[in-house]
This record gives C-alpha cells, sequence and structure tokens, in this order.
C-alpha cells in the first residue's frame, strides 16, 4: 500500500512538472501597439527661455527673474520620464500665482508650460505685475 501511494505520488510531481513545462515552452500571442512610442523632444517645440533666466538656472541658482522683473523660486532638478533634466518655476510675490515647467533640451532651458492659478499658460505670457496676456 505504501509502495503504490509512493508511485502516485511520483506519478502526480512528474506530471505536474511536465504541465508547467509544457506552459513555459509555449511562445506568446503576438501583441500590436495601439500607440506609437514616445519619441524624443527637441527644443524648436518650445519657446526658449531668456539668457539671464538660462544662465541663472545653469548656475543652480534658487531664484530666477522673468524680463518683466518678476521673481520665481527654482525646485531641485529632476528627471522627467525621458531622462531630460527639469525644474519647477514658482512665482514668488504677487497674484495670481504661476508655476511653469523648464527643460533642459539640446542644451538650451526651455518652457514647456505651466498654470496660472491651475489654468494653462506660458511664461512667455506673463506681464509685469504678474498679469497674463
Amino acid at each position: 500500500m505504501d509502495d503504490m501511494n509512493n508511485h502516485r505520488r511520483v506519478l502526480t510531481i512528474l506530471l505536474g512538472s511536465v504541465l508547467t513545462l509544457m506552459g513555459c515552452a509555449q511562445t506568446p500571442p503576438d501583441v500590436q501597439a495601439s500607440l506609437p512610442l514616445m519619441g524624443g523632444i527637441s527644443a524648436p517645440n518650445y519657446v526658449e527661455l531668456p539668457k539671464n533666466m538660462s544662465n541663472a538656472l545653469l548656475n543652480n541658482q534658487k531664484v530666477v527673474a522673468a524680463s518683466n522683473g518678476q521673481a520665481f523660486s527654482v525646485s531641485e532638478s529632476y528627471f522627467s520620464a525621458l531622462g531630460i533634466e527639469c525644474r519647477q518655476l514658482t512665482s514668488i510675490e504677487g497674484k495670481p500665482i504661476i508655476t511653469s515647467s523648464v527643460c533642459l533640451i539640446d542644451n538650451a532651458w526651455v518652457n514647456i508650460g505651466g498654470t496660472e492659478n491651475g489654468e494653462d499658460m506660458h511664461l512667455s505670457e506673463v506681464r509685469a505685475g504678474g498679469e497674463t496676456q
């Protein structure tokens, strides 16, 4: 009787192993992507920051000033999903509160967009006093 149970146990283990290996040996079905892979980003698609702001970012300054004199605090560097170095700019004073993301693309700091009190805007739209065009 003991011999019979051992024989069944060995047969069960052997059969389970064979079925497992058969499942691993099959190739998965071909999958077609419904969305294209994301390509790289090039600077011509975005507005380049003025030289004074770009130089301040390159020198790791914590505060930069726009051409209208408005000051922005600069976040620590972070890297986007594409591996691009970026920083967040946030207006220091005045209303409305403006935030914008800038990234180093093709050796130039470019503005990739931002928000004014939660609404989409661009740093180039900022006028003196924090008003947008």
